[in-house]
């Protein structure tokens, strides 16, 4: 019962949530400011493609929990993954001004999808804590 009370603690805590969104984001700014030269070569298929699914997996679901604490607004759902789109979008034609990268419309759909997973667990882990509750 203690563990579970602390999991919530930390997932209700929207200064955390949206102090590690910002820390996402920064990283995937960082990452999408390296020339193509600079960003290391792998011999590990689809890392990419796991990047950018983890990455806005993390930034959509902090912003949700940020947003959503500890109820399900429709609106705030809305924006929050509005918002995250926006960033994927943005982050895709800031590579357009990099040295030797570009903007790629597979790296936005993977985006879109780990904004989608990262909606789908907030919305069901929401729902699960709800339930759970007398």
């Amino acid at each position: 019962m203690g563990k579970l009370r602390v999991v919530d603690d930390v997932l209700n805590d929207k200064k955390l949530c949206i102090s590690a969104a910002i820390v996402v984001g920064i990283f995937i700014f960082y990452f999408s400011s390296l020339p193509g030269t600079d960003v290391p070569k792998t011999k590990i298929p689809l890392l990419s493609v796991a990047y950018h699914l983890i990455a806005f997996l993390l930034f959509t679901s902090f912003i949700l929990l940020s947003l959503t604490n500890p109820s399900l607004n429709r609106e705030l759902i809305a924006f929050g993954l509005v918002f995250a789109l926006f960033y994927a979008l943005t982050d895709e034609i800031h590579q357009i001004f990099v040295p030797f990268r570009d903007a790629s419309l597979f790296d936005l759909f993977v985006d879109s999808v780990g904004i989608l997973i990262a909606f789908s667990l907030v919305f069901w882990l929401r729902e699960t804590r709800r339930a759970d509750k007398p």
